[in-house]
């Protein structure tokens, strides 16, 4: 009997050691407001063909990574990089004002740090004209100045 205990103990412990906490999507993100009168989109999906294929081409210029997959906002992803059954991004939040659109997204893996994209579309194409990474800035206020031209002397890796 002691035995079966043990046992059952130990797969306890064990499956809760592979569950990583996932945190949920970070709240001030989805808080702030913008001063650009924002049409937002609710999911990654909802965006322009263009903008989605520009996302891919920019992350596997800038990362190598060809993986094209980002769970939706709230949803698990692979934080630490180490569950490679879960995507590596995770969609935060995206719209457009006039011709621009913006994308926030969290990447996981060793070096976590959440990211804005912003676009440029014209006649169904699509051009990154910012790729900043975010820590503690608040990313309307970053965003509402890429979006006016303004771009801080900040880039990726």
């Amino acid at each position: 009997m002691k035995f079966g205990s043990v046992l059952v103990a130990f797969v306890a412990l064990t499956v809760s050691a592979l569950a990583e906490p996932i945190p949920p999507t970070p709240s001030e993100d989805l808080q702030c407001k913008f001063l650009h009168p924002v049409a937002e989109a609710k999911t990654f999906l909802d965006l322009p063909t263009s903008v989605k294929v520009t996302f891919w081409h920019e992350l596997d210029a800038h990362y190598g990574e060809a993986t094209e997959a980002i769970a939706h906002r709230g949803a698990m992803f692979d934080l630490t990089g180490s569950r490679p059954d879960l995507p590596g991004r995770r969609f935060i939040r995206a719209g457009q004002v006039d011709n621009k659109w913006f994308i926030w997204f969290e990447q996981g893996g060793a070096s976590y740090r959440k990211i804005v994209l912003v676009f440029a579309e014209t006649a169904g194409q699509a051009k990154v004209i910012a790729h900043l990474d975010y820590v503690r800035e608040n990313p309307c206020a970053l965003t509402d100045d890429l979006l006016g031209g303004h771009y801080p002397a900040t880039s990726p890796d």
